[in-house]
């Protein structure tokens, strides 16, 4: 199995969970919701449970269009000239080399579609928590934007990686 189409189970596993979750959950959830937290975890933001669906759908569809058919269909429209790729002479040194080129970018791309989905899962589930369970979210916000950059490291890392010529054919 390519690698683009495992990330693409990955983030479509999340995007369900996510349904999931959401449709389990609205209904319990309060008309007025808070959707918005400050830095320790208190609410600073309200919103009507239908706008937050709404809202909540919205990203979803929007940024797994993104991620999963934008992005891997401008990585093969997009001009060479314009390609900033880490070493692009390599990759782009012979058709075969190009074409592997061009997967890698793709199932790098379409990671971010598991990054923003499993954002938006956590995202919900601190708003249910906070107005169904009545608790604190566990994580404090905090902890989030740790979270956050801690993922966007090891995305960029892994995405070097990925597209880091094999060894044996690197030039010296």
């Amino acid at each position: 199995m390519s690698a683009k189409r495992c990330v693409m189970i990955v983030s479509i596993a999340f995007l369900i969970l996510l349904a999931v979750h959401m449709g389990a959950s609205y209904g319990r959830l309060p008309d007025r919701v808070a959707s918005h937290f400050d830095l320790s975890g208190r609410p600073n933001g309200w919103m009507d449970k239908a706008s937050l669906l709404i809202m909540f759908v919205a990203m979803a569809v929007a940024f797994n269009a993104l991620t999963l058919l934008l992005v891997p269909w401008l990585i093969r429209k997009t001009p060479q000239r314009w390609v900033n790729l880490p070493w692009k002479r390599y990759w782009f040194a012979t058709p075969e080399r190009k074409e592997q080129a061009m997967q890698r970018q793709e199932a790098v791309g379409t990671a971010a579609g598991v990054v923003t989905n499993l954002l938006l899962l956590i995202a919900w589930h601190t708003i249910y928590q906070e107005n169904v369970l009545g608790a604190r979210p566990r994580l404090p916000i905090g902890g989030v934007v740790y979270m956050v950059l801690g993922i966007a490291v090891v995305y960029i890392l892994w995405a070097l990686l990925y597209l880091r010529p094999p060894r044996t054919d690197s030039p010296r």
